[in-house]
């Protein structure tokens, strides 16, 4: 797929690790970075997409498995912007390029649409996403 498809590619899923990629038009978000960086690199090279072309990088929560490749993500791609509530951020690289999200509160990436609502888990003020394109 080009980087003008609409797709929604899950890279990985469970507690091992998740993470999606969501393509609409020229927008692409990733949702999660529950992977190593190497994952997700390869798993974008497939799809023809590369970091450069991830427009942000949208958190539900803090748990390892949806955050472990934040770090050197971080590290190797800090212009990449984060999407994260306030309870997710203290999880988050310090370094990191971050946008604060709320509940309640939709804010556009690209194309696309972002609509948090709250969710119930066991983490700090874990949000659940629907996207809406244009």
């Amino acid at each position: 797929m080009n980087k003008q498809g609409n797709s929604f590619q899950i890279l990985a899923s469970g507690s091992s690790g998740n993470a999606t990629v969501l393509q609409h038009g020229e927008t692409n978000v990733l949702l999660d970075m529950g992977i190593s960086l190497t994952r997700v690199k390869k798993a974008l090279r497939e799809l023809g997409l590369g970091f450069e072309d991830i427009d942000g990088v949208v958190l539900t929560h803090e748990h390892s498995d949806h955050i472990k490749g934040l770090e050197m993500l971080v590290k190797y791609h800090p212009d990449v912007v984060l999407y994260a509530s306030k309870g997710t951020q203290a999880k988050v690289p310090k370094n990191a390029r971050v946008k604060t999200i709320a509940r309640g509160k939709s804010f556009e990436i690209g194309a696309l649409t972002c609509h948090p609502y709250e969710t119930q888990h066991d983490a700090n003020e874990p949000l659940g996403f629907r996207f809406e394109g244009e």
